[in-house]
């Protein structure tokens, strides 16, 4: 039951993940001041296991955006990123990395010539995989994560092409997945079912070229 349970965790929320992209294309079509550029970032995420044992991670990424209103006087712009990341413990553990994918939803808050201000919710979805060896000991698994929570972001359009975009927040993830134990001779030693809830913060920055729209 535990495992079916897990499973339809991981598959509603892809398909959350999918219904929303394909939204956003029919959405795409009449957006203005629209944008695709790159995205570096990361925080820190303390996990708290089922089991009551916590652990510190520290988490990154570089991803592909896309937003709808970059720079434009209105009200709502999505932001899409998908990308690579890596979830990483702070002092003993297992590292891990697979993509990650987010949804930004931002509702302008201040918009001025060359600077425009929001603030919304985003759903982040990660999958991560890992695959580590240690005194002679093999550790193989996977892990996917959804999670919710605000961010706040800063558009520097400094220029008519180029916007720089720097945005925070803080998340609350939940994550289900297994570890695998293996020795030498490639016998499975161990099965752990993973069941954890992660909080954290997250800082990004991009570099995002504009179209449809000069900076005002």
């Amino acid at each position: 039951m535990k495992r079916f349970l897990r499973r339809g965790f991981i598959m509603r929320h892809q398909l959350l993940s999918c219904t929303i992209f394909l939204a956003t294309i029919f959405t795409c079509v009449n957006a203005q001041a629209t944008g695709f550029g790159l995205s570096t970032g990361g925080g820190g995420e303390t996990w708290k296991y089922d089991t009551k044992y916590e652990e510190d991670r520290s988490n990154s990424h570089v991803s592909v955006i896309f937003d709808t209103n970059l720079s434009d006087n209105h009200l709502f712009n999505y932001r899409l990123s998908l990308g690579t990341g890596s979830s990483e413990p702070d002092t003993y553990g297992i590292t891990m990395s697979g993509f990650v994918v987010t949804h930004d939803f931002g509702f302008q808050l201040v918009h001025a010539r060359m600077v425009k201000v929001w603030l919304g919710p985003q759903i982040n979805i990660a999958n991560y995989d890992s695959h580590e060896s240690n005194n002679g000991l093999s550790y193989k698994g996977t892990v996917t994560g959804f999670g919710v929570g605000p961010v706040l972001g800063l558009n520097l359009n400094v220029g008519s092409l180029v916007s720089l975009s720097l945005d925070a927040g803080i998340r609350r993830m939940g994550y289900v997945g297994f570890l695998n134990t293996r020795n030498s001779a490639g016998a499975r030693l161990d099965r752990t079912e993973i069941d954890a809830v992660g909080s954290g913060n997250f800082m990004d920055f991009s570099i995002i070229f504009r179209f449809n729209e000069m900076a005002r």
